[in-house]
């Protein structure tokens, strides 16, 4: 676009003063404390002089060459892939158009005034067009990146829970990708189905990992100081919580064991299931699995012929009494006189054959409460 020839020699007039300006931009924009180190040096000094050459080129009205035409978005996309934020960037981006600005308002002379005032505007739509297409190459390169870096992560994920377990050199990238420490501990959760969209533990943001494998979704985090039981995540369904997981290499045979108690433990009671109160149940399991009726350690057929009321109030009993060990404890959990617990315990014995005062009797109590209760859906 043609421009006058007042402003072009005032414009001529401006490049005489191209170091300066340069000069001027560091001394209103120190790189090194701004990008925090993320761009060399050398970066920003080149690129400022391309700058000042591109701006006074273009006002002028001459055709750009290839290599300053690409600038602006070379600049977004660059800056993207050093993740400077992009408040930063174009803070710098204005900074050099302030540095032209007042240069050239420097330069003008009185009788030139009309000229600069009257050319305002080539100058503003010459700042937005640098701004704009700084900023778009910004964004296009900053949403490469986070869609690249989208894939790495779930491909990394998909391995990290795929069998065979990967080897030590690809376990060392699989942290890379992820951000995790291979020797640390970690929390998992396993819970039953698809992810969902409103997943509780992603909105709370205290669980930055998530997987789908299959129908279950797991939720990892790494361990974090001082945390004690407390910390369990609260959850409204059915879900499996491990902690402390030793290491990456855990976290596969956990999110196996919590699959596992999912569908062993498949009522809709919401009850976190844990190594702590579940492992009775498993034992009971195995129990099963390894005698016939007849030669099983304890014989729980008296208790199941029980009504479903006295059942139920017989087993809620035993199962506070193993919890806390206390009779009076029980009695003020249960909202009964003492006297009514101690007569339950006794019941309870005689049916099954068994003392809570044996240790080695009291272990196979424990296995027949998780087996009775069980049965009922309510207790892990």
């Amino acid at each position: 676009m043609a421009r006058d020839a007042e402003w072009v020699e005032l414009v001529a007039l401006l490049g005489r003063h191209k170091e300066r300006m340069v000069d001027d931009f560091f001394d209103g924009f120190d790189g090194n404390v701004v990008y925090e180190g993320a761009v060399p040096a050398g970066d920003i000094s080149d690129l400022v002089s391309s700058t000042m050459e591109m701006y006074l080129l273009l006002l002028a009205g001459k055709q750009l060459p290839d290599e300053l035409r690409r600038l602006p978005a070379d600049l977004g996309a660059r800056r993207a892939r050093q993740g400077v934020p992009a408040e930063q960037l174009l803070d710098g981006v204005r900074t050099n158009s302030r540095v032209i600005w007042n240069a050239l308002r420097s330069i003008t002379g009185p009788d030139q005034m009309e000229c600069l005032v009257r050319n305002t505007g080539l100058f503003l739509g010459l700042v937005e067009w640098h701004v704009r297409e700084v900023q778009y190459a910004y964004l296009r390169e900053a949403d490469r990146l986070q869609r690249r870096s989208e894939t790495v992560r779930r491909q990394a994920l998909r391995r990290l829970f795929e069998e065979p377990a990967p080897g030590q050199g690809e376990l060392a990238m699989i942290c890379r990708d992820l951000g995790l420490q291979a020797d640390s501990e970690y929390a998992l959760v396993v819970q039953p189905g698809q992810h969902a969209t409103d997943c509780e533990l992603c909105e709370s943001g205290e669980w930055p990992y998530a997987h789908e494998p299959g129908r279950v979704t797991c939720h990892f985090r790494q361990v974090r100081l001082h945390e004690s039981e407390g910390d369990e995540p609260s959850l409204s369904g059915r879900a499996a919580f491990f902690t402390p997981i030793q290491g990456v290499r855990g976290l596969l045979p956990a999110l196996h064991t919590g699959h596992a108690l999912l569908y062993a433990y498949d009522f809709d009671t919401p009850v976190l299931l844990t190594s702590k109160n579940t492992w009775a149940g498993v034992a009971w399991r195995a129990v099963e699995e390894l005698f016939p009726p007849d030669l099983a350690p304890v014989d729980v057929s008296r208790v199941r012929a029980l009504g479903p009321n006295a059942r139920r109030r017989l087993l809620d009993t035993v199962a506070a009494y193993l919890a806390n060990g206390s009779i009076k404890a029980t009695a003020e959990q249960l909202f009964c006189h003492r006297n009514t617990i101690v007569k339950r315990l006794a019941q309870f014995e005689e049916l099954i054959g068994l003392r809570f005062s044996v240790p080695n009797e009291a272990a196979l109590v424990v296995l027949a409460i998780a087996a009775l209760t069980r049965e009922d859906g309510t207790y892990a």
